[in-house]
């Protein structure tokens, strides 16, 4: 099963849609393939080399599994500092029983103080003054139910438009920012998910939907 989920990556989605869901079974595979690794070792059984070559295999395949980083990153002055932040309609819809998600979102950004800030579900009624940044791209979609997006940034915003993904909520954003006498285009995405939705009310715990009837998969 390991080494299949070490496939998922060069498989078709479209074609292998199910085998999606092995992804997030990794670190539970590499477990028990360490388990059985250790007990055939101590049993000087030669199936050990079988689970060994596997972990050794899924490990070059896949990268590290855990990753541990001994300290955070320390932006300098000159270095252009950013931001992605998806927050879920500022908790307009009480995802988290807590009024105070706005105001905590923006307390955050003050803080972190990145130079340009690509936001994801921001919502219709975002405004403009919502940050004091002084070059923002927010583009109101009037048609279908689709996610807003929204760019804040302290350079100047040259050029800014929305990126329609057909057929789905979904959507993205770019713009072109001015920086040191150069022009950057920043993409701002927000792709579809596998569909694993937790169902609440029900005595039955839904694991996941059929991935076949997402059109996106997540990046």
């Amino acid at each position: 099963m390991l080494l299949l989920a070490c496939a998922v990556p060069y498989l078709s989605l479209e074609i292998f849609p199910f085998l999606s869901i092995l992804s997030l079974g990794v670190p539970a595979l590499v477990v028990a393939n360490a388990i059985f690794f250790l007990y055939w070792l101590l049993g000087l059984k030669k199936q050990a080399f079988t689970s060994l070559s596997v972990l050794v295999f899924g490990y070059f395949v896949l990268g590290t599994f855990l990753k541990f980083s001994a300290k955070s990153t320390d932006f300098k002055e000159d270095e252009l500092k950013l931001m992605t932040f998806n927050v879920r309609g500022f908790n307009r819809y009480r995802f988290l029983d807590n009024d105070s998600i706005p105001q905590q979102i923006k307390s955050f950004i003050r803080k972190e103080n990145p130079d340009i800030i690509n936001f994801q579900e921001v919502g219709y009624d975002m405004e403009e003054n919502y940050l004091d940044y002084p070059y923002h791209f927010l583009k109101k979609i009037h048609t279908g139910d689709k996610v807003h997006m929204g760019i804040f940034s302290k350079y100047p915003i040259i050029n800014a438009e929305i990126i329609d993904f057909p057929n789905s909520i979904n959507n993205g954003s770019y713009a072109d920012i001015l920086y040191k006498g150069d022009t950057l285009r920043l993409y701002n995405l927000h792709m579809q998910s596998l569909g694993i939705t937790l169902w609440y009310g029900s005595s039955a715990l839904t694991i996941f939907r059929a991935a076949s009837e997402t059109g996106y998969q997540s990046v």
